[in-house]
């Protein structure tokens, strides 16, 4: 399950999706090698962030929910998002809503929960 709204009231810009986002445990280390000139390398890990993930979410959807997901897209502002880990400002950077199915593509700007 996966909560979409607007940042400000918008009677549209609110929807529940019972579809499962993926790739909620999936995000990158901000870590960086470069090679030195004795043949070795310094690796530089400098934690994980929030901004780094992506939430991608597919599945079959009704008219009037991809209506009022369509409407808050073309808004073109930042969302909340929230899942069962957590919950985020984000963008919803891609989204292909065709017959009766979503293919949406969701990147987190920061956590809005305790860590």
């Amino acid at each position: 399950m996966i909560g979409i709204s607007t940042l400000t009231q918008n009677a549209a810009g609110a929807v529940v999706l019972y579809l499962i986002p993926t790739e909620l445990k999936n995000n990158t280390s901000r870590v960086s090698r470069t090679a030195t000139l004795d043949g070795g390398a310094v690796v530089n890990h400098f934690g994980l962030s929030d901004s780094d993930r992506t939430i991608r979410v597919s599945g079959a959807i009704s008219e009037t929910l991809a209506d009022t997901i369509w409407a808050i897209f073309r808004l073109g502002e930042m969302v909340n998002v929230a899942t069962k880990d957590g919950f985020w400002r984000a963008a919803i950077s891609l989204l292909k809503v065709d017959a009766g199915q979503i293919n949406m593509t969701i990147l987190i700007k920061e956590a809005l929960h305790e860590s």
